[in-house]
């Protein structure tokens, strides 16, 4: 099963657990030591704007996340962003990998991992074969932005009507399995991940979902946790 992402559909997770229906508070994802976002996703190369990224999963405001860019013809990455304070400057850290012409269009399992203790920024990609996983690891200084008061966007950056059309950042294409850990995930991690092998470190799970279970208005998390993504509607925020 799968969901599609058709360059307008959004789903968010507010961080805050207002009505104690949580049963691991979302916002953890930000005050633990580390986080990690998982997903299967199948891009639609053509329809990601060659000037902006496509947001696949990230914090709005200074925009943090997994993203995708189609700048030219041949060139096809995956994009992991976050934002420092640095001297009390704010300033974007990324890491990049190149989708190789012949995987661009099948179904890529990627990882966001970040270490606020170790300071470090980890993007995993699996290129399957016999090649496996593809570490791409930065190091940082500074602390994370604040996203206390942010929302957790799938298939955007930021929809949210006060945010200008240009810095929306639409994904179009698939989702297949989504996954959210207060955890630095390991390549080794990463693989159980998608092998659904979750025991040894299912105390940090925070959402996680493969697509089969959804409304027009919901993801379901699968984890017990309660944490599901709703469909952000501009008629309501």
């Amino acid at each position: 099963m799968s969901l599609r992402f058709d360059g307008q559909t959004t789903y968010i997770l507010p961080l805050t657990n207002k009505h104690g229906l949580s049963r691991f508070k979302p916002e953890k994802l930000l005050t633990e030591d580390s986080f990690s976002f998982c997903c299967t996703m199948q891009v639609e190369w053509d329809n990601i704007d060659s000037e902006k990224a496509g947001g696949v999963i990230a914090f709005n405001g200074m925009h943090t996340g997994i993203m995708v860019r189609h700048p030219s013809e041949d060139d096809y990455f995956i994009q992991a962003d976050i934002w420092v304070e640095e001297d009390g400057i704010a300033k974007p850290k990324q890491v990049f990998y190149k989708v190789p012409l012949d995987k661009k269009d099948g179904w890529i399992d990627v990882v966001l991992s970040v270490d606020q203790k170790k300071k470090k920024i980890a993007l995993r990609v699996d290129e399957g074969g016999n090649v496996g996983w593809i570490s791409h690891v930065i190091e940082y200084e500074g602390e994370l932005v604040d996203y206390t008061n942010c929302l957790l966007w799938i298939g955007a950056c930021n929809a949210l009507k006060s945010c200008p059309q240009e810095h929306r950042w639409y994904f179009t294409g698939k989702l297949q399995k989504i996954g959210f850990f207060t955890h630095y995930l390991s390549p080794r991690h990463s693989a159980d991940f998608f092998k659904n092998n979750l025991l040894e470190f299912n105390s940090t799970l925070v959402s996680h979902s493969d697509m089969k279970k959804t409304t027009p208005f919901k993801i379901f998390d699968k984890s017990g946790n309660g944490n599901h993504f709703v469909k952000y509607s501009n008629e309501w925020m």
